[in-house]
């Protein structure tokens, strides 16, 4: 059975960012922003992996009247919601549930980044 996981992401502009995905491949939750190169994406996220048990979840209003989680550690926002919620709760109850999931990954260290491009749609 598969399991959710993180994916190194590499966008046509050359933005890297990390995504988590669930086993059906949706996205639950990216990083809080984007990264240079793959090596800075990794350096962040060897630390939210270390960090995540004690970050706390905070839910946001969005400008459209919805709601989305962030992950926060001190001052720092190490990971924001893959979407928007129409209710906090719902946003609430899926920033922990990502919490707990990233909680239980190991290691990350044989993340290769995913070319994306749209050029040609």
């Amino acid at each position: 059975m598969a399991a959710a996981r993180f994916q190194i992401f590499r966008a046509e502009s050359d933005r890297v960012l990390w995504r988590f995905l669930s086993a059906n491949n949706r996205s639950i939750a990216r990083s809080a922003g984007d990264f240079p190169d793959t090596g800075a994406c990794m350096v962040s996220l060897k630390e939210l992996i270390r960090v995540v048990d004690a970050a706390s979840i905070l839910t946001v209003r969005t400008g459209q009247g919805l709601w989305r989680w962030q992950l926060r550690a001190g001052s720092a926002d190490l990971a924001v919601s893959g979407r928007q919620y129409q209710r906090r709760i719902r946003a609430s109850d899926a920033g922990s549930a990502f919490q707990d999931l990233a909680g239980k990954v190991q290691d990350v260290a044989d993340l290769r980044a995913v070319s994306f491009d749209r050029t040609g749609t």
